[in-house]
């Protein structure tokens, strides 16, 4: 749950890749098929070692019951095949949903940058501008306030703005769909 926050928020290593699959599509994509190979290699890598003899080793005296209990198990599930494939999904759709926050983020930043004044009547997304200054966030936690982007599109219709949140929409479809194929 918390990967899927971070990587949606922009707060994640692929989240890196966002900004390439913005500016360039079939660019990023092979950026993204990098990452994901490279991902594959390394784990696999790793599931090859005997990571549980290793942390066995690691754990104090005291923490050895709780690890006998559920630490073996727990390390062998995620040096399988499937936990590899099921990460590689949850990146893709992780991704996919910053890339559907970025039209909104790239809004707001024009919002703040030419009418701060109309924030002053929506603190969240104030304070959202500015945590947003100079990183690449896209909304952290906004699957708990999704009012966020329906209010962003209404300022947007006010300030006149309807038609660049439309083709950043439109762009971010394009890219989503490059995700899902890659």
């Amino acid at each position: 749950m918390w990967l899927s926050k971070y990587v949606s928020s922009g707060l994640y290593e692929i989240s890196t890749l966002a900004p390439e699959l913005w500016k360039s599509p079939i660019h990023g994509k092979k950026e993204l098929a990098h990452f994901i190979e490279t991902y594959h290699k390394q784990h696999t890598e790793l599931s090859e070692k005997p990571l549980c003899e290793i942390v066995s080793k690691l754990i104090t005296t005291n923490q050895q019951q709780i690890y006998r209990d559920s630490g073996p198990l727990f390390i062998q599930a995620r040096q399988t095949d499937t936990y590899r494939q099921e990460r590689i999904k949850q990146y893709k759709q992780s991704l996919t949903e910053m890339i559907d926050r970025m039209p909104y983020r790239k809004t707001l930043d024009f919002i703040w940058k030419n009418h701060p004044n109309s924030l002053n009547a929506h603190p969240l997304l104030k304070m959202y501008a500015l945590a947003h200054e100079s990183r690449l966030a896209t909304f952290f936690l906004a699957e708990e306030r999704p009012w966020i982007f329906d209010t962003i599109k209404s300022l947007s219709e006010q300030l006149g703005l309807k038609q660049n949140l439309l083709d950043y929409c439109a762009h971010a479809h394009t890219i989503t769909n490059t995700i899902k194929n890659a």
